[in-house]
């Protein structure tokens, strides 16, 4: 604001002092504009560039970190490099292009105030050589010229940076300006207490256009163990998913205890659903961190409770620092069956009346399997259970067992019943055990 002021000043002041002179200086401005608006664009589009290589390069150098053993496996360090060598370069080039336009610009701005003094000059001398004008008088008025041009120079300076700042505001915006596709209802109400269960009616979803769940109706009723089982890409996770409203339907409905689920609150719904998930999530911090997860405050007692009912009690004992050890970023120092019984115990202590494992055993051998299995009877007793296994070993004593295929239901039964239709599911069965 303090340039902005000086320069309205000694502008006024110097066309009271001599407003040919004056004129002739303000002539000037236009071209000052024009190649501000010439720059402004080119600098903007450089610098976006810029941060977009370098995010790319940020992540490229992410994702090698984090799946180094997979590198190392594969011999694929020349691969990497080359790849990182490429966004790097790309980058690289982004910045030298970004950078030559500020360094065009400032100059150019430069030329322009300096023509602005050489045209002062000029009409100075000629009104002094008609005595309309002192030398001393020249003097000073350039002196003002001068006052003039540097806040001219403060404002090129400044718009360089702000063109730098307005490509990382707009990525801030970008991501400020997404919309959540899971929206809740203005009148949702916090999740009923279940004592009937789950209703899934005619539902359907597509994924990206792709039609994965087609006209789906079944029941996990409150209490009850019910298992998915089918193929790989059969639409079982996406059925988790819609339970847990992570994705909204297209088409039909599900009911807990007959309230439909976008009458439900969101943080209410997930409160009072536990999830154990073929893909086991772990957050960079302690084992304790990661067990508490889903119920924050939890007494030292419950912890342990279900670490040894999670068959996970046994290795925390044997760390130094017991349960304040660090697991690592996405639980790097673990073994996947370790992440896993770290799942389970989480979903223990969450205590939810609805239970959904989806492959919760697959990262575990058989003999750890059978050693948590109590703890997974424990944790579905008294609850709406949904199984997902491609064992079908872990699903023999489920209540109901649906057949998927193409996302559609093909056949739904217990055990021995499916057998015995020698259908879908016995193909299944026969498939690994004979």
């Amino acid at each position: 604001m303090g340039n902005f002021f000086t320069f309205i000043g000694v502008w006024a002041f110097i066309f009271y002092v001599n407003w040919q002179m004056a004129l002739a200086v303000s002539l000037t401005f236009p071209f000052m504009f024009i190649i501000y608006r010439v720059f402004r664009g080119r600098i903007h589009t450089a610098f976006r560039a810029a941060r977009r290589s370098q995010s790319d390069m940020s992540n490229q150098m992410q994702n090698t970190l984090t799946q180094i053993e997979l590198i190392k496996s594969y011999a694929s360090e020349n691969l990497e490099e080359e790849r990182f060598e490429e966004n790097s370069n790309r980058n690289k080039r982004d910045l030298i292009q970004a950078t030559h336009n500020m360094a065009i610009f400032s100059p150019l701005v430069d030329l322009v105030n300096y023509i602005g003094t050489a045209i002062i000059l000029t009409l100075g001398a000629y009104f002094v050589i008609h005595d309309q004008l002192t030398v001393g008088q020249l003097v000073a008025y350039l002196s003002y010229v001068s006052l003039l041009q540097n806040p001219i120079r403060s404002l090129t300076s400044l718009l360089n940076q702000l063109q730098e700042s307005l490509v990382s505001y707009g990525r801030i915006m970008d991501i400020n300006q997404v919309k959540s596709l899971i929206v809740e209802d203005k009148g949702a109400i916090n999740f009923p207490k279940i004592s009937r269960g789950i209703n899934l009616e005619n539902v359907s979803f597509a994924y990206e256009k792709e039609e994965t769940i087609h006209d789906i109706t079944f029941s996990i009723p409150f209490g009850k163990t019910t298992a998915l089982v089918g193929r790989s890409g059969s639409g079982k996770t996406t059925i988790t998913k819609l339970i847990d409203r992570l994705y909204d339907l297209d088409n039909g409905s599900i009911k807990f205890d007959g309230l439909d689920i976008k009458k439900i609150k969101l943080r209410s719904l997930r409160e009072n659903i536990a999830i154990v998930s073929q893909d086991t999530y772990i957050v960079d911090g302690t084992i304790k961190d990661n067990i508490i997860y889903g119920k924050q405050g939890a007494s030292e007692e419950d912890i342990w409770r279900v670490a040894e009912m999670a068959d996970i009690a046994d290795f925390i004992h044997q760390q130094t620092k017991g349960m304040n050890t660090l697991v690592g970023e996405r639980g790097v120092k673990l073994s996947g069956g370790q992440k896993q019984r770290i799942s389970i115990a989480r979903a223990l202590l969450k205590d939810a009346p609805i239970v959904i494992l989806d492959e919760a055993t697959a990262s575990l051998d058989n003999e750890s399997e059978k050693n948590i299995q109590h703890a997974l009877k424990a944790l579905m007793k008294n609850r709406s259970s949904l199984v997902i296994a491609h064992r079908l070993s872990t699903i023999y004593n489920a209540d109901q067992i649906i057949v998927m295929s193409q996302g559609r239901i093909v056949e739904r039964g217990k055990h021995e019943q499916l057998l015995k239709q020698n259908g879908s599911y016995a193909r299944l069965y026969n498939a690994q055990f004979k």
